[in-house]
């Protein structure tokens, strides 16, 4: 078992902070380049607009 007595943590003031730092932390690593996250990141946004635009209706 792991020893978390020193671990150190983050705390934000909301999740757009935490998601905006865990891309840095994906381009500091050498994972991903920043454009690769931003274009993610807008073709996401227009996905999640298009299913709530079109899928996601009221039940009656």
């Amino acid at each position: 078992m792991t020893d978390t007595s020193d671990a150190r943590l983050r705390q934000f003031a909301n999740f757009a902070q935490m998601a905006e730092e865990h891309k840095e932390v994906r381009i500091w690593g050498g994972i991903h380049f920043r454009n690769s996250l931003e274009v993610g990141d807008e073709m996401s946004r227009k996905v999640a607009d298009h299913l709530l635009a079109n899928y996601m209706k009221p039940m009656r």
